[in-house]
């Protein structure tokens, strides 16, 4: 059923690439499109919902379910930032909507199996969804993971060897998780959980970050997390102005 519906998506995205390119009327749909499958309203709504239950007062305030909630909003930042921003605006800027339709679909099919962490879904029935998920996206998992590894040389209060979250082993991960995921980590000394997918031979979970990384993560942590993602996109932003520049320009 996958091989199935890629194909079709991708001939919808040509309709809709030929749609774009017929007028300013079709632009303007395109536009319009584009922008309701790129916002990250919802991811932030969900992201401000753990951190209220984080910074919430009562007997379980230091309980692991704090925590717990405090790591699931960081990580809706990092991911909703490099899988809905960075991800869809690279795949549509290689094909239009023929890349980022079937992109999207797989998005949301990895998402159902692997809802939280780095960690690739298990079982046959993800391994192709998987496989095609991880080749589209490793262009932009480096652009995300790079575009937040400049962050601290701006952002106070994180440190400036961030970047070696790019040396985060991929072995049973997503790489557009990881990398950004453990570019934050090293950047705020912080640690993830990889996911239920990734275990020890102990059980125990295996985590992303620095060895001296703090796995109880607080409201601030989200706060903190949140404006390394908002300079992220900034620094985003300022490359996809230059290279609309270049090449309205025609280049050098």
């Amino acid at each position: 059923m996958l091989f199935a519906l890629l194909p079709a998506l991708a001939w919808a995205g040509l309709w809709l690439n030929k749609l774009v390119a017929s007028g300013s009327t079709g632009m303007a749909v395109g536009a319009v499109l584009l922008t309701l499958m790129v916002r990250q309203r919802r991811g932030w709504d969900k992201v401000l919902q753990d951190a209220r239950k984080s910074a919430s007062s009562g007997p379980d305030r230091q309980s692991e379910n704090h925590y717990n909630a405090a790591r699931r909003g960081a990580e809706r930042l990092v991911f909703t930032f490099s899988e809905t921003v960075v991800a869809g605006l690279t795949l549509f800027a290689a094909g239009g909507f023929a890349f980022f339709l079937p992109f999207r679909f797989l998005a949301a099919l990895i998402a159902r199996g692997a809802p939280e962490g780095a960690g690739r879904p298990s079982g046959p029935f993800y391994a192709a969804a998987t496989f095609f998920y991880t080749l589209t996206s490793l262009p932009a998992a480096a652009l995300s993971a790079l575009a937040l590894a400049m962050s601290p040389l701006i952002l106070p209060g994180s440190r400036a060897g961030a970047v070696r979250g790019l040396a985060a082993p991929v072995t049973g991960r997503l790489p557009l998780r990881l990398w950004p995921l453990a570019v934050v980590a090293e950047g705020l000394t912080l640690a993830f959980d990889s996911g239920p997918a990734i275990k020890k031979g102990d059980g125990a979970p295996r985590w992303i970050g620095p060895k001296d990384g703090r796995a109880r993560l607080n409201a601030i942590d989200i706060a903190q997390a949140g404006r390394m993602v908002l300079v992220a996109e900034a620094l985003i932003l300022l490359i996809i102005m230059m290279a609309t520049s270049f090449f309205l320009t025609g280049g050098l």
